[in-house]
C-alpha cells in the first residue's frame, strides 16, 4: 500500500523561477517554502493554545511571531506584518550591502526603515533608506536602483495568488 503524499498547493506567480508552496495541516502548521532553481527554502509555523505567540522555524534558525496584548497576544516577537515589513527592509539592507562591497563602494552604514499601511483596495509600503559613506551622487543612485531589485521587492511586486490546501 502506498504511503499517503501530503497535498501542497503552488503559487505560480512569482518570476525567475519562484514559486511558494503552502501546506496547512490539522494541528495548526503552516509550511512556506519558496522553490528558485531546485533550491528549497522552509519556514514552518507552529502555534499551541497560547494567544499567539508562535514558533517561526527554519532549517537552522527560530524566531518567534505574535500579537501585541492590546488584541490578546503577549507581544513575544514580530506580529505578522511587523515581519513582513522586516522582510523587505532586510533584504533591502543585504543588497544593497552585497553590491556596494562587489563595487568597491565606500558604504559604511545601510539603514532601511519600512511601513506598511493597508487601504481599501491596496496595501502600499513606505520604505526610507539612509546610506552613510563616502559616496557621489552616482553611487547613491544607483544603489537606489539596486534597492528597487532586491528579491523580496520583486516577490512584492509581482502579482500574487495564494492557494492553500487544508490537510
Amino acid at each position: 500500500m502506498r504511503k499517503p503524499t501530503k497535498k501542497r498547493s503552488s503559487i505560480g506567480c512569482f518570476k525567475h523561477g519562484f514559486r511558494c508552496i503552502f501546506v496547512l495541516r490539522h494541528n495548526v502548521s503552516l509550511y512556506f517554502s519558496i522553490i528558485k532553481n531546485k533550491t528549497m527554502t522552509s519556514v514552518k509555523a507552529i502555534l499551541h493554545k497560547e494567544h499567539y505567540t508562535t514558533l517561526l522555524q527554519s532549517e537552522t534558525n527560530k524566531i518567534f511571531a505574535d500579537e501585541p496584548v492590546s488584541i490578546g497576544g503577549s507581544n513575544k516577537g514580530f506580529s505578522p506584518s511587523e515581519l513582513l515589513a522586516s522582510s523587505l527592509a532586510a533584504c533591502t539592507a543585504i543588497t544593497l550591502r552585497m553590491y556596494a562591497d562587489r563595487k568597491n563602494m565606500q558604504l559604511e552604514k545601510v539603514e532601511v526603515s519600512v511601513a506598511i499601511e493597508s487601504l481599501q483596495n491596496q496595501t502600499q509600503f513606505f520604505r526610507k533608506i539612509e546610506l552613510s559613506g563616502n559616496l557621489n551622487e552616482t553611487e547613491k543612485n544607483k544603489l537606489l536602483d539596486i534597492a528597487n531589485r532586491c528579491p523580496t521587492h520583486k516577490i512584492l511586486k509581482s502579482a500574487i495568488d495564494i492557494k492553500t490546501d487544508l490537510l
